[in-house]
């Protein structure tokens, strides 16, 4: 018995001392040392006192206690240790949501609770599928976490609760938005918010949960995005009790759908057909391939829900560039038969942000050019070739493209072996006289010598008569009316006028009609450089008003 008595004391007296030790200054050790203690720390001990150095004396009262006094000490402080560590050990697993997923490269990704990242950001790696369920902290609360999420190809799938995986693994889909609502007793207890990270744009701002009572349909309780090819490479969720504040946001936007672009529509004004009804996103506005001028264009972006619209500007014969027209205006001219010979399409605001413009033309001697996009010259200058047909398509940035983005300018003609041929006489008068049509009339009426041709010439396989004769003067210096006005068409449609070459009649001296050749310029005016030299040299043949003429002109 006493020697039980002896050992629980000394245990008590142990357990004391560790309780007192915060109780007394380092200062209040003994100085007269008798023994030591070597377990990482000294033992100091007086006369009448035991000290324990580890950073603070314990002293201990004079042994009055019993074997039941030291009983209870040893069974309260025991009582106490164990709800210590039991509460440690719930404050680290007890949480209120948990929530896991699937990464492009990483696979299964570890478990993350209450607004803990879950992916990655700055690795480009897509979320592809996730799971959600309630924490240890609401085992007992009725209810359930329900969601669902949008996959790249398979769009939005089915509801799933409670830890099941929603998404897709081993198909290298992405993630585009989710949407998440709470049931029963959860639903009446908390909201439910979430966040996403979307490439391109970061963090979207935190979305508020869906109840039991509310509709799933619209775009309520979605967070990411539908329609923009934008992956999520990362998720927070988080509980907040029902009327606790909300996590502070520091997006933009929580959800960004197609539809939130608006729309575009586009009309125009084409020779012979007039006014051309609106087309949409990425349909053909023209006719490609009849040889029919387009003139002029109106663009606009109507109902988008983000800031922003569309600007555009044309080059015109004669004109060249216009200047910037915007959402709906007219750029071009109607009325004045000037070709439209290329453009520059340009988004603005926050759509520029998210889409990107592709656009095309019709030209012709090259059919279609390559796409052009966000500014970029589509078309031709310094040529003379008139666009026939365009098309338009706003495009989602992270989205395929509608082709390759080359090709789509060109400032030299495409010729065949007669063209080129012919261009190559044109620079070279260009360089004699200049680029100037009165000049280079002057050079024809000036530098050919008049021959009689009986009927008209037949043209080698792989020119037109019109190449014949304009080939003949440019390289003999000879010809008959045809030659004559053969170059001097050819010297105005390289400097970018509207010509055309004519074979018809015209009035004889004596009475009648002969067969004759002339030049009509932008379908107002008559030049013909055979009559000012071989007719008259004091009178005027050049830009003939075609209803006030010398002669009387026939087709």
């Amino acid at each position: 018995m006493m020697k039980k008595n002896r050992t629980v004391r000394f245990v008590a007296f142990l357990l004391a001392a560790a309780l007192c030790l915060s109780m007394v200054p380092s200062s209040a050790f003994a100085t007269e040392t008798t023994d030591s203690y070597e377990n990482g720390s000294d033992v100091i001990v007086s006369e009448d006192t035991d000290s324990y150095e580890n950073g603070s004396d314990v002293t201990v009262p004079e042994d009055t206690g019993s074997e039941e006094d030291a009983d209870a000490l040893i069974s309260s402080y025991a009582s106490t240790s164990d709800n210590n560590d039991e509460n440690s050990d719930s404050s680290e697993s007890e949480n209120m949501i948990v929530y896991s997923g699937h990464a492009q490269t990483y696979g299964d990704l570890t478990s993350v609770t209450d607004g803990a990242v879950l992916g990655t950001t700055g690795q480009s790696k897509r979320l592809e599928a996730i799971s959600i369920s309630k924490g240890t902290a609401l085992s007992d609360v009725e209810g359930s976490i329900q969601y669902r999420v949008h996959v790249q190809s398979y769009g939005t799938l089915n509801w799933v609760s409670d830890g099941a995986s929603a998404g897709t693994t081993g198909e290298s889909k992405r993630i585009e938005a989710i949407q998440i609502r709470l049931t029963g007793e959860l639903s009446e207890q908390y909201d439910i918010y979430y966040s996403m990270h979307v490439q391109k744009y970061g963090w979207t701002n935190w979305t508020k949960g869906l109840s039991e009572t509310d509709s799933a349909d619209g775009t309520d309780g979605w967070c990411g995005t539908n329609g923009l090819y934008l992956r999520v490479e990362a998720i927070q969720v988080i509980l907040v009790e029902k009327g606790g504040e909300a996590p502070t946001s520091s997006g933009s936007w929580s959800y960004l759908t197609w539809s939130d672009m608006g729309n575009l529509a586009y009309s125009g004004h084409q020779q012979s057909a007039g006014n051309l009804a609106a087309v949409s996103n990425g349909s053909v506005l023209g006719s490609a391939g009849s040889g029919k001028r387009l003139e002029a264009v109106s663009l606009s972006v109507s109902g988008a829900s983000v800031s922003g619209g569309i600007t555009y500007r044309t080059h015109l014969q004669t004109y060249g560039w216009q200047s910037w027209s915007s959402d709906g205006s007219l750029s071009g001219t109607t009325g004045q038969s000037k070709r439209m010979e290329a453009i520059e399409i340009k988004l603005t605001g926050n759509l520029a942000n998210y889409c990107d413009v592709w656009y095309r033309v019709y030209v012709e001697q090259y059919g279609w050019l390559g796409w052009a996009t966000n500014g970029q010259t589509a078309g031709t200058t310094g040529i003379s070739y008139q666009i026939e047909a365009v098309q338009i398509q706003i495009v989602p940035k992270a989205a395929p493209t509608p082709g390759e983005n080359s090709g789509y300018y060109k400032d030299t003609p495409k010729m065949s072996a007669a063209d080129q041929r012919i261009y190559n006489s044109v620079l070279a008068v260009y360089n004699s006289v200049g680029k100037d049509l009165y000049a280079c009339f002057k050079w024809v009426v000036n530098n050919m010598t008049y021959e009689r041709i009986n009927g008209h010439l037949t043209p080698p396989t792989g020119y037109t008569r019109c190449q014949w004769y304009a080939v003949k003067a440019f390289e003999t210096h000879q010809g008959n009316c045809y030659c004559y006005a053969a170059a001097f068409y050819y010297l105005a449609i390289y400097l970018d006028y509207d010509a055309e070459y004519v074979e018809g009649q015209v009035t004889k001296r004596g009475g009648g009609y002969t067969p004759h050749g002339w030049v009509v310029i932008d379908g107002a005016y008559i030049c013909d450089p055979e009559g000012q030299a071989e007719i008259s040299p004091s009178l005027n043949f050049y830009m003939q008003p075609i209803n006030n003429t010398l002669l009387t002109y026939v087709r």
